[in-house]
C-alpha cells in the first residue's frame, strides 16, 4: 500500500461561477446605471446654466422678453421652461429641465439654474441713449450708446 498514491476526494467546482455571476452582476447593473444618471445630470445641468447665462445677456443687452427667453431655450433645449424677471436693472433668468430628452417633470429628476445680469440697455434703466450715437460694432441697434453704469 505504501507505493500508491491516496486518491483524493473531488470537490465539485460546477456551478461555482455562475452563483457568482448571479450574485455580482446585478450589482456592477446598478453601479453603471448610477454613473449615468449622475452623467446625464451634469450634462443637463451644464446646458441649462448655459442657457440661463444666454437669456440672461440677452436681457440685459435689451433685447425684447420674447427674444431673451428664445436664447435661454435655445441653448437650453426646446423643453425648457424659462421665467425671466427684469428688476431695477437686473435681469434674471432661472431656466428649468428634467434630465435626459427634458420631457421629465423638473421637480423629480431635473435641474434648475439661475443667471442674474445688469442691464446694459437703455430699456431697463442702466444705461442712456446718447443724441445723435451711433453702435460701434457692439451688436447693439445704431443711435444707441450705453453708459457705464458705474460712472467711469
Amino acid at each position: 500500500m505504501s507505493g500508491q498514491p491516496r486518491p483524493r476526494p473531488r470537490r465539485d467546482d460546477r456551478g461555482s461561477v455562475t452563483a457568482e455571476v448571479a450574485v455580482v452582476l446585478p450589482v456592477v447593473v446598478v453601479a453603471l446605471l448610477v454613473v449615468l444618471t449622475v452623467a446625464a445630470v451634469g450634462v443637463a445641468h451644464l446646458s441649462v446654466l448655459d442657457g440661463a447665462r444666454a437669456g440672461a445677456r440677452a436681457a440685459a443687452l435689451g433685447l425684447a422678453e420674447p427674444d431673451a427667453v428664445a436664447a435661454a431655450r435655445r441653448v437650453a433645449g426646446a423643453t425648457a421652461s424659462v421665467d425671466l424677471v427684469m428688476a431695477d436693472g437686473w435681469a434674471s433668468v432661472t431656466v428649468r429641465r428634467g434630465v435626459g430628452d427634458g420631457r421629465g417633470p423638473p421637480g423629480a429628476l431635473g435641474v434648475t439654474a439661475t443667471a442674474v445680469a445688469a442691464a446694459e440697455g437703455p430699456c431697463c434703466g442702466r444705461g442712456r441713449a446718447a443724441p445723435g450715437a451711433r453702435g460701434r460694432g457692439t451688436g447693439r441697434a445704431a443711435g444707441v450708446a450705453v453708459t457705464d453704469p458705474f460712472g467711469r
